[in-house]
């Protein structure tokens, strides 16, 4: 390909414009394409914080993706400490935790394509479990005994996950590496 004078200034911007629109739409990573499938919640973006008002004590909700950048937090309001929001992913991207996640109840993210929680996660929450297996919307709503199945990928925490005093950390997977911190006073 040869270009002429002048107009290596043009293809340099076009390719600067064009890099910039790209990096621009990645910036942030917030949870994206949600649906609520039970309960009522609402969540709401504000710069790089995302809050969940959670209205019932379970509630699912199906997401494209669900990552959290460096910078970001996602903040579950509205929840009694024994309430549970299911965060489940039905798009084909692993779970990138690197910001923060808060909440007073617990916070569950299921995600059958990996969940890494970063060197700069912060999750301080009720209880929280991460899982690459599955369960069923029924068995999660009315079940007594949860049941989680057909999992492939798996996890890795190298971040700082604490709870309030009572909660749980669960983490299931085929696979599972902890180099982070996990506290359950």
């Amino acid at each position: 390909m040869r270009i002429r004078k002048g107009s290596k200034a043009k293809v340099l911007s076009w390719i600067m414009t064009v890099m910039f629109v790209l990096c621009a739409g990645t910036a942030w990573t917030l949870p994206g394409g949600g649906a609520v499938v039970s309960g009522s919640d609402a969540p709401v973006v504000d710069d790089r914080t995302m809050t969940i008002n959670q209205t019932a004590p379970k509630s699912i909700i199906n997401w494209e993706s669900y990552s959290i950048d460096r910078r970001e937090t996602v903040a579950y309001t509205g929840q009694d400490t024994s309430w549970i929001s299911l965060n489940r992913v039905t798009g084909a991207d692993p779970s990138r935790i690197l910001g923060q996640i808060t909440a007073d109840g617990a916070v569950w993210v299921i995600n059958p394509n990996g969940l890494l929680i970063g060197s700069s996660a912060k999750i301080n929450v009720g209880s929280f479990l991460g899982s690459t297996l599955n369960i069923t919307d029924d068995n999660f709503n009315n079940a007594g005994t949860y049941s989680f199945r057909d999992g492939l990928n798996g996890i890795i925490n190298q971040g700082k996950i604490t709870t309030t005093n009572g909660g749980y950390v669960a983490l299931l997977a085929p696979s599972i590496t902890n180099k982070g911190t996990i506290t359950t006073p």
